[in-house]
Parts: C-alpha cells; sequence; structure tokens
C-alpha cells in the first residue's frame, strides 16, 4: 500500500473522512489477500467522546483473475464442465446466484479451516469455463471463482521378508534412525486414493478414513495404499516391508481415484481442497501430498492455512519431464517438494526440474504395498514424496514442535549434495538423509548409533 497525497485529514465530529490509498498487486496470487489497517486519531485525548486513540480494520482484497491468464490456462488441466464458486459460509444466495450467471448448482461443501463455502456450478453445453470464470469472479458476493482443475498422482536388520528389496530406505539411513525414532504418533495426513487399510503390513496404521470422491464411497485404490505403506508399513512383523515411520498414525483421505480399472488416478480441486481442510481440522503434523497439478487458488489458500496451523506440507515435484511447467502444490514456496533419484544417486529420467525443487528421494522401483496383500515396486516422485513425509514424522516424534519451516531448513542443510555444487533445480538442496536431520534436530552427534 501506498498514499498518493496527504496520510491525515481532519475530520468534524459525526463527518466522515477519505484518504486516498494505492494498492499494487504485482506479485499477488489470484485470491484473497487479507490484513489489518490501522487508523489512529492525533486528539484523541481532547475529545471527551473518545474512547480509543487507534482503531483496527480488518480489510480484504480480491485479486482476479487477469484476462489473458485465463484464456492462457490448458482445458486439459480442468473439467470442461464444472466451475468452482467460494462464498462466506452459509450463503443462501450461492444457487440463485449461479441461476442468475446461467449455472446449474450441483452440490456444495464447507471448508471450516478456512471459513468457506464452496459451490459445485454445472457450466452448460457449448459454454467456455475461462468465460464463466471470469464473468462470476466480479461479483462481490463471490470470495473466489475458478475452474475445477485436475490434478495426476504421479507414480510411475529387520525380520520383515522384503527388507532386503527396500533399497530406498536404507540409502536414507532409515535403517539406522530407527534406533532413534519411529514416528510414534504422530499424525500424517495422506492426501491421494484410498488405501489398504486390510493389508497385513498396515493393521492399525490407519486411524481415519474419509471420501472426498464418488459420493463418499471409501475404495481401497493402488496408489494410496503404495504410498501408505513406503510411510507406516510395520516394522519386525515378519510381513512384508517396513515403513520409513512404522509407528505414526495415517489419517487417509481419499481425494483421488481412478479412472477406469487398472487406470492411474486422477484428482480434482474439490476433493484435494476438501483434503487438505480435512488434514487442518484433524490436527496433522504432516499432509503428505504425492499428486500434481497447475496453480490451484483454492487449493494454495488451503496450503497456507495449513502451514500457519504447523503442518508440514510435503508435495512431489512431477513425472512430466525435464521441459514441464512447474508442478502444484510442489511449487508453491512453503512446501517441500520432492524429485527422485534411482539406486546409483541418478535423476529420475521424468522428474521435472525447477527452483521449486528443494529435495530429493529414493523414486525408481521402490518395493511398496499393494491392495490384496500384495507387494510391488513404484516409480515417481509420488513414492520419493511419501518417503520424504516419512522422514519428517521421525523428525516430529524426536522434537515435538518444530515449524514447518525449521522442518523444511533441518532437511536441506543436512542433505547429500547431488549434482552441481549447492542447490541445483534437478536434485534441489541434495538427498535426504535421515540420520543427519535427526542429528540436527535433537543437537545430539550420532542419534543413529
Amino acid at each position: 500500500m501506498s498514499f498518493p497525497g496527504a496520510t491525515s485529514v481532519e475530520v468534524a465530529p459525526g463527518a466522515a473522512g477519505t484518504v486516498p490509498v494505492n494498492v499494487d498487486t504485482a506479485g499477488l496470487s489470484v485470491g484473497e489477500v487479507e490484513g489489518e489497517v490501522a487508523v489512529k486519531c492525533l486528539d484523541c485525548k481532547a475529545d471527551p467522546l473518545c474512547s480509543q486513540d487507534v482503531d483496527l480494520f480488518h480489510v480484504r482484497l480480491k485479486i482476479l483473475w487477469p484476462e489473458e491468464e485465463l484464456q492462457r490456462l490448458d482445458p486439459k488441466e480442468y473439467l470442461p464442465d464444472q466451475v468452482l464458486l467460494v462464498f462466506d459460509p452459509g450463503a443462501k444466495d450461492a444457487k440463485a446466484l449461479g441461476s442468475a450467471l446461467g449455472l446449474k448448482g450441483s452440490g456444495t461443501f464447507d471448508l471450516p479451516s478456512i471459513g468457506r463455502s464452496v459451490g459445485l456450478f454445472a457450466v452448460p453445453p457449448g459454454g467456455s469455463v475461462a468465460a464463466f470464470v471470469a464473468k462470476a469472479q466480479k461479483d462481490m458476493r463471490v470470495r473466489l471463482a475458478q475452474p475445477d482443475f485436475l490434478y495426476e498422482v504421479t507414480q510411475s536388520a529387520y525380520n520383515d521378508p522384503y527388507a532386503s528389496e527396500q533399497w530406498g530406505p536404507k540409502r536414507m539411513g532409515v535403517e539406522a534412525a530407527h534406533r532413534a525414532s519411529s514416528g510414534k504418533s504422530v499424525k500424517v495426513a495422506v492426501l491421494d486414493s484410498g488405501v489398504d487399510f486390510r493389508h497385513p503390513d498396515l493393521k492399525g496404521r490407519v486411524e481415519e478414513k474419509v471420501s472426498f470422491v464418488d459420493g463418499g464411497t471409501y475404495e481401497r485404490d493402488p496408489h494410496g495404499t503404495a504410498m501408505t505403506g513406503a510411510i507406516a508399513a510395520q516394522a519386525n512383523n515378519r510381513i512384508g516391508i517396513y515403513g520409513v515411520a512404522p509407528d505414526v498414525s495415517v489419517f487417509s483421505a481419499r481425494v483421488c481415484k481412478p479412472k477406469a480399472p487398472h487406470a492411474p488416478e486422477v484428482c480434482v480441486t474439490d476433493g484435494v481442497s476438501r483434503g487438505l481442510d480435512f488434514a487442518i481440522t484433524k490436527g496433522a503434523a504432516i499432509a503428505s501430498m504425492s499428486l500434481g497439478g497447475p496453480f490451484d487458488p483454492l487449493v494454495k489458500q488451503l496450503v497456507d492455512r495449513a502451514v500457519s496451523a504447523n503442518i508440514v506440507v510435503v508435495a512431489a515435484a512431477g513425472n512430466s519431464g525435464p521441459s514441464a511447467p512447474p508442478r502444484y502444490p510442489a511449487a508453491l514456496e512453503n512446501v517441500i517438494a520432492v524429485s527422485a533419484i534411482d539406486s546409483k544417486d541418478r535423476l529420475y529420467e521424468n522428474a521435472n526440474r525447477g527452483a521449486y525443487v528443494k529435495l530429493a528421494a529414493p523414486g525408481v522401483n521402490v518395493f511398496t504395498t499393494m491392495p490384496d496383500n500384495k507387494y510391488a515396486s513404484s516409480t515417481g516422485t509420488s513414492i520419493a514424496t511419501a518417503q520424504v513425509s516419512g522422514v519428517v514424522a521421525l523428525l516430529l516424534a524426536s522434537r515435538p514442535g518444530l515449524k514447518p519451516a525449521e522442518v523444511e531448513e533441518i532437511l536441506t542443510s543436512t542433505a547429500r549434495d547431488l549434482g552441481p555444487p549447492g542447490r541445483d533445480d534437478m536434485f534441489g538442496w541434495g538427498a535426504v538423509d535421515a540420520c543427519r536431520a535427526l542429528a540436527k534436530a535433537t543437537d545430539r552427534q550420532n542419534p543413529c548409533e
């Protein structure tokens, strides 16, 4: 904010005055910006009716989609026949407003963590999502209008029989780290497809499960089961594998579903946003998001709220290749973006590159759980992300109360440098090292010995 003229004005009792203000929105993302403005009365003590000399006013600024940015959005990255309109909670005129805009309401849901209600509206045949968003966002009753964006999941000395197959945890020093921490009682929200909670290696690991797709039907899907196994599979149970943090409590939010049997899982904004709201309201310490999509204002609001609630958000950098654009939410500044490496510390060939990549972790042929009591290898930045989420749980179990920024600093400053010296766009700060991270978090020289 800046003031083109005087910053003070003389106002007679009972009258009103104005002070012109310029607001520079450069660099601000689409969505809402809120803050406090202080107004000080310079001669309050001289007026017997003046009770205080400073008033605080809560102000809200709505940043609209620029027309050219809406036109640049890739139609393949959002649902072609649906828009999301965000309102104040309990907005009674949501359906009427949709009708006035030529949209038909198909449902609503609340996001208590950010105090908003979201309406799903169907675009009429032949209509343009971008055009309806551009029109709807100008209505004062609408706090945010946007497409329903598409996300894709990014997969491509134990007595556990398959422990010898788990090169990834060994490379990160997890076996040794388990002498100091197992992630006990840390709450990890896994925002993914459904988990086979009946899998013998996952029994008792999923504390709560909920679905925000398929009308609330919870299914046991491959990707969610694989990610949860990498984080939380039981150790030393003479079954299968061990997870990076085998004693965590998993809160499974099914925000993705397969498009067809044996097809990759996909997710949309409404499911992902509700999953983040679930993580916040359940008091999770970590939100593990092995998924990626385009920039999404509503999801950004939820990520910001999660981080402000001291939830560490870990997300996949993406599997779209070296020249692909950034994937979100990984590319948000307050998210730990994870890329993937193979057993020889080489970057996974399909991994995204970019300044937003912060860490690398094992992500090629990583053995993990699958539905129906099975096991298989998983490849991609998804499985790398899940394992980093597990390492974060080891840190938080050893030192509760770490802030998200502190966790990120510990992980990046103790990572094994790969590629060019220092941070780079392929490996970020390097490969995660659980033992070195625990040493820094706990001020112990050798916590893994």
